[in-house]
This record gives structure tokens, sequence and C-alpha cells, in this order.
């Protein structure tokens, strides 16, 4: 019976961590379904999702992962997800949007833009930021969240209230839809 799994690792940017952890999913069977890797100021993080044919893949994948946290100076986290899990997540019709963010740096812009989006029923499928300039005077956040939006949802109202939010963090917020038919 097929299995599935979440596998995560963070550690010290290296090149060729990839290719050392899709080598050993690799030689154990098993299937990358999905993935996000990302640098952050020096530091690599990866998530993963698995298929693999045989539940015995878990036993033999934590010593194969023993190994890599001692080669690579990883720290890994694993756990199997019933493919029920994944068959039966509640699907929100939606459309997917971007909102770009950019302004002076300073505590809160994440954490507020977040609630809002939240309130108005708004799922967050993937965050980036970053500073720019950094070591300057007045370094600049950047922030780039991509969306999905309900196909209910108020298109009118969420950009009201995030002008108002925008106003209020003094940052410059720009939200539109993703045209996903583009060649």
């Amino acid at each position: 019976m097929e299995a599935k799994a979440v596998l995560t690792a963070v550690g010290k940017d290296q090149t060729g961590i990839v290719a050392a952890v899709s080598g050993v999913l690799y030689e154990l069977g098993c299937n990358l379904e999905g993935s996000s890797m990302t640098l952050l100021q020096g530091e690599f993080a990866i998530i993963l999702i698995l298929s693999f044919p045989e539940r015995d893949v878990m036993k033999k994948m934590q010593g194969r992962i023993n190994k890599l946290e001692k080669e690579w100076g990883l720290l890994f986290s694993f756990r199997e997800v019933p493919v029920e899990d994944f068959e039966s997540t509640p699907k929100t019709e939606s459309n997917p949007y971007t909102l770009n963010v950019v302004g002076v740096d300073h505590s809160g812009i994440v954490h507020r833009i977040t609630v809002l989006l939240a309130d108005l029923k708004v799922n967050i499928t993937n965050v980036n930021t970053r500073l720019i300039g950094e070591g300057r005077q007045v370094p600049v956040y950047v922030m780039f969240l991509e969306l999905d939006v309900p196909v209910i949802a108020d298109e009118s109202e969420i950009q009201s209230e995030l002008r108002k939010l925008a106003d209020e963090l003094r940052v410059d917020i720009t939200f539109a839809p993703v045209d996903v038919f583009k060649g």
C-alpha cells in the first residue's frame, strides 16, 4: 500500500544538499510529489511531500536521514501522513492572486497583513520576505505572497481593506490576480 510523508530539513547552505537528499530518496524508491526550498541569509530550508510504495521504506529512511544529518550538518524532521489526509482535504473554489508589499522595515508588517488576509478568508500558499539594503540607514522590507482567494470573495472589499492597511503600515501593497492561462 502506498504511503506518504513530509520531510523537512534545515541547515547551513552548501552546494549539493538538494542532490544528496533527492539521491537518497530516489534510491529508496520515493517519489517527490511537492517541494519548497529556499535560502535565507545563508541558511537552507527544504520541505518535501513524498510518496513511496511500502511502509518499510520509513525504517530504511531513518537510517539514511541520520547519515545525511551527520554528513551535511542538517536537522531533519520526518513524519508519515495518512494518504487519506491528502484525499480528504476540503478544497474551496478559489483563484490565484499575488500580493506584494514594499516599505521601510518595521515590526508588525507580516503579522498585520496575514491577520487581515485570514479575516478575509484568503488562504496564503507561499510567502517570501527579505530586507534589501541591509547595512544602510533605512533598509527596505519586501514581502511577496501567493494567495488563494475564494471565488465568492469581494475583490473590491479586499482591495479596500488592503489600501487602508497599507496607509496604516506606511507600505505599498499591490494585489493582483494571476493569469494562469498565459503562455
